[in-house]
């Protein structure tokens, strides 16, 4: 063979090394375009992915906040119905003691003071005037006699008849 030939060879191997190699270095862009895509997919990923940790960072505060709320209203509607039943509980309670109290003071004035002022009344009618009193003593025995038969027509007892 000829130096020529074996030049042609040489040539002819060294561009088709040279293809390959061009070949080689536009994958290797391609490779590189992609990995250079990911690296930039990945970093909007990670954005993404903080501020959606941010977002469910603030909705879980927000929950909290949220229950926390619904807790004091639970416990407040609670305390208003048991103030509620509480005061309704006393006030049929002050119902009943008043209407007891009622009992009790009618019966009083009925069983108790109505004969007291009768027998007041009774002893001031049935004796006499003593002949020795002052003007005083007399206006005074005058003034006892009014507030009795005062008290007995206040108590709603029968008087006596004079």
């Amino acid at each position: 063979m000829s130096e020529v030939q074996d030049l042609t060879i040489a040539v002819t191997g060294l561009r088709e090394v040279a293809a390959e190699l061009r070949d080689r270095s536009d994958l290797q862009d391609q490779v590189l375009a992609r990995i250079e895509k990911l690296a930039t997919d990945t970093a909007a990923l990670a954005n993404d992915a903080a501020a959606l940790a941010t977002q469910t960072k603030h909705l879980a505060e927000y929950g909290r906040k949220n229950r926390l709320g619904l807790q004091i209203g639970s416990i407040g509607i609670v305390l208003s119905l048991l103030a509620g039943s509480s005061s309704i509980y006393l006030f049929t309670k002050l119902n009943e003691t008043t209407h007891q109290l009622s009992l009790v003071q009618s019966r009083t004035s009925t069983e108790v003071l109505c004969p007291l002022y009768q027998l007041f009344a009774l002893s001031l009618t049935t004796n006499p005037t003593p002949p020795n009193y002052t003007t005083e003593q007399l206006e005074l025995r005058e003034q006892y006699k009014r507030a009795i038969n005062d008290g007995l027509v206040k108590l709603g007892c029968p008087t006596l008849s004079k």
